[in-house]
């Protein structure tokens, strides 16, 4: 397998996972990425956008060194396409997986922002801002029956590997 050429202008330092870093990437999305300033345009909906973008490349830096974590063990891969699956909401989710929530709400705090009502702009994948309680996303019955999600298997060089639930 042919390895992909090192890139000097991908060696970036990975985002703080501190209130004080995260709290400085809103303010950049915010303000420059965004064009909003906290005195004319403040609205809940462009806060949310900024506080997904500054999760959004703390995900990143972990997708990153996943793929190439299987790049370099030459690593099988199982995918699997549902087109039943609603994502739903997801910030609050992301932000918990990454150990973020108290940081989160203490660089919301310093900046003077209500955090419910930045998590309340998220859609549920339909549109609508409340969430619908009716449906069970396939993943979380993976992840509630001890199927692997996001970690790694081992699985076969030769032939097929077959999961059941």
């Amino acid at each position: 397998m042919n390895k992909p050429k090192k890139n000097g202008s991908t060696n970036i330092a990975p985002p703080g996972h501190d209130s004080t870093s995260l709290k400085r990437n809103f303010q950049q999305y915010f303000n420059h990425t965004l064009g909003r300033d906290s005195r004319l345009h403040n609205s809940p909906h462009y806060e949310f956008i900024a506080l997904a973008m500054a999760l959004r490349d703390r995900l990143l830096t972990g997708a990153n060194n996943t793929c190439y974590s299987y790049e370099e063990q030459d690593s099988r891969r199982v995918c699997y396409l549902s087109m039943e699956y609603l994502l739903g909401r997801s910030l609050r989710n992301a932000a918990l997986n990454l150990n973020l929530t108290d940081p989160m709400a203490d660089a919301l705090e310093q900046l003077g922002l209500n955090e419910e009502n930045i998590l309340e702009q998220e859609n549920d994948g339909l549109g609508r801002v409340k969430p619908r309680q009716d449906r069970i996303p396939y993943l979380s019955t993976m992840v509630e029956c001890n199927a692997i999600i996001g970690g790694t298997a081992e699985l076969p060089k030769e032939g097929n590997a077959y999961w059941s639930l």
